[in-house]
């Protein structure tokens, strides 16, 4: 990973081959948790999003120099990969969610991280240290947005709206049966309930799916990957 302390100018984004323009593509594709960015026509990476809502959240002009930390090495993979050429990329890069090659197009979307880890538990291919590290990279990411939307001078709708923006994106519902975040939980739902005023419907929804059957069906191939 390489800082790029001087951007200057607006941030683009990569779509069918063009470089766009705006944050408005933030909000339109949520899910792209490390967006690919360049500067006056040059690509330099993909860029976390933590460091994108910093900011957008300090409003920030397009004119005020930016410290991002790109990520220069994003894979660009073939749409007809096999999975078991995904997992192993996964299992190097966790946390990385990869852009997906389309033909007709070039820039397809991205093949989330938790579904080959969803796979990768359920075929026992992935070892018990890989989620433990992917819990650690998503709990402290995750955190850290949080706190970088709590901390920022905007509206309160505004924040609710990235918030919401932001459980879209780490799809938090399909992830958490694998999650380990042991400290970072509780400031994590603390801080959720804060952004939110107090309004539960997100983390009510959490602590249904929790109780599911489809819940206990995919803690049990965790447990099963890890005693693996």
């Amino acid at each position: 990973m390489r800082t790029v302390n001087q951007v200057k100018g607006f941030v683009y984004f990569v779509e069918d081959d063009c470089l766009k323009t705006g944050f408005n593509y933030l909000i339109r594709y949520p899910q792209l948790i490390y967006p690919l960015v360049g500067y006056k026509g040059r690509l330099l990476g993909a860029v976390e999003l933590s460091s994108l809502l910093y900011a957008i959240s300090t409003l920030q002009s397009h004119a005020t120099p930016i410290k991002m930390y790109v990520r220069g090495d994003c894979p660009l993979l073939p749409a007809g990969l096999r999975k078991e050429k995904l997992l192993e990329v996964f299992v190097r890069e966790p946390f990385l969610w990869y852009l997906l090659e389309n033909e007709s197009k070039g820039f397809a979307g991205l093949a989330l991280g938790y579904k080959l880890l969803q796979d990768g538990v359920g075929e026992g291919k992935i070892e018990a240290a890989t989620v433990r590290k992917f819990s650690e990279l998503f709990g402290e990411e995750f955190y850290k947005i949080l706190k970088i939307l709590d901390a920022g001078q905007i509206s309160f709708l505004f924040k609710k709206f990235l918030m919401i923006a932001i459980y879209k994106a780490f799809n938090f519902k399909a992830v958490y049966p694998y999650l380990d975040l042991s400290s970072l939980e509780e400031k994590i739902i603390e801080l959720s309930l804060k952004l939110n005023n107090g309004q539960k419907a997100e983390l009510a929804k959490i602590a249904g799916f929790k109780r599911s059957a489809l819940y206990q069906q995919l803690k049990g191939q965790v447990r099963e990957g890890k005693k693996a």
